[in-house]
């Protein structure tokens, strides 16, 4: 298993204990890195628009 297939499978078990999306999970973290400045999301249709937008409502808790 390379490295993005581990971190897919561990973002796919948050979503599925949170109900939603491994896309919702992964912007979800990225919006808490005090590195990133900004995320770019791209989506073709408006359910992923709407996906999406939702991560900035899904709190992770920290890791240790």
């Amino acid at each position: 298993m390379n490295r993005a297939t581990g971190c897919i499978d561990v973002m796919r078990a948050i979503g599925d204990a949170h109900g939603v999306s491994v896309a919702r999970v992964a912007l979800a973290w990225l919006l808490e890195q005090a590195v990133v400045t900004s995320v770019l999301v791209g989506a073709k249709r408006p359910e992923q628009l709407a996906d999406n937008l939702a991560a900035t409502q899904l709190k992770l808790s920290p890791t240790i």
